[in-house]
């Protein structure tokens, strides 16, 4: 693919929803050429990962990047079709990761997983870069899900839209924990890849080099609430929330299918992970977390007692339909 027909694809895509999205908010990058590539690798990967994961689906989906430069994306549907919109601020700054090599790495030094740099086949910022594109994009990939059978038109909230709602936390974990599961599986496939088998030690420090920029992306975007556990605010959940349901739903997944083999420790793989985002960001995230841990359970217990937001589409029944589907042919 090069910059002209995905440029063509993206205005196939328009008028796309209310307030209209037109050509005039694509990005355009064909000049670029510290990015170019990069952004053409990222459209030609996930346009493959709609077409490969269409069965969670009932409607068309489509993907632009737009030349806003706030660090968000966002999903939305209208009169049958649905959108991903990914801003180039976010997907420069997230192609920026590749670039903090040095940095990156010698976080991980100074932890326990500094003999696992070694073992890896790719620099630890490649990982970094991987992992927040895929959550970032099947994250917004399971809002479209949820929306798809709403009527008219909804976009879902950026993060700069902070009025709280139990229901838009409720559809952020949602989201979150289904694109858990997608990655969960991508960092599967990297370890056997990578290894020629899956055990419980390479399967939890690839779990927790994986979830390192999930947690400090969060932070860098919501840097005034990390010390504010007040949680009945804003339109997405405090990051320390979403790295602990992250981790979860990643675990629950990942064993469900080793069930014979081993299980793996929750409380290990978040000390790796925020040991190293710890070093990243200058924070001391163990003793917040420490500190904080009674309104943290008090809002999961909040959270799992409130019903799904009637309307909408759970992506985790689909992403369950679609594996008992499976285990029927198999």
């Amino acid at each position: 693919m090069d910059f002209q027909e995905f440029s063509d694809y993206q205005k196939s895509l328009l008028p796309f929803g209310q307030p209209i999205v037109t050509a005039d908010n694509l990005m355009h990058f064909e000049f670029n050429d510290d990015y170019r590539d990069s952004l053409l690798a990222t459209a030609e990967f996930y346009l493959q990962a709609i077409e490969h994961h269409k069965v969670y689906l009932k409607i068309p989906l489509g993907l632009i990047f737009s030349s806003e430069i706030s660090e968000n994306a966002k999903a939305g549907v209208h009169e049958g079709r649905g959108l991903i919109v990914w801003n180039g601020g976010l997907l420069i700054k997230q192609i920026k990761l590749k670039e903090k090599e040095a940095k990156i790495k010698y976080a991980i030094e100074q932890t326990e997983l500094a003999d696992f740099l070694s073992q890896l086949d790719n620099p630890p910022s490649t990982l970094f870069f991987q992992s927040l594109q895929h959550f970032t994009f099947y994250h917004e990939f399971a809002h479209v899900i949820q929306l798809q059978e709403k009527g008219g038109m909804e976009i879902m909230l950026s993060p700069q839209q902070n009025e709280y709602d139990v229901n838009k936390h409720l559809l952020e974990l949602n989201a979150d924990e289904f694109s858990a599961l997608l990655l969960s599986s991508h960092i599967e496939q990297y370890a056997m890849g990578m290894f020629g088998k899956v055990d419980k030690e390479n399967l939890s420090k690839l779990l927790s080099l994986f979830l390192v920029p999930i947690l400090t992306e969060s932070i860098s975007i919501y840097p005034d609430d990390l010390t504010d556990f007040n949680m009945e605010k804003g339109s997405h959940p405090h990051p320390m929330v979403r790295l602990l349901h992250t981790v979860i739903s990643m675990i629950e997944a990942l064993n469900q299918r080793h069930v014979k083999g081993f299980k793996l420790n929750s409380k290990e793989i978040l000390i790796q992970t925020m040991e190293v985002a710890s070093q990243l960001t200058k924070l001391d995230l163990m003793t917040l977390w420490k500190d904080n841990l009674k309104p943290i359970m008090a809002y999961f217990n909040i959270m799992k007692d409130s019903p799904f937001p009637e309307g909408y589409i759970d992506p985790i029944d689909k992403w369950n339909e679609e594996i008992q589907a499976r285990q029927n042919l198999a």
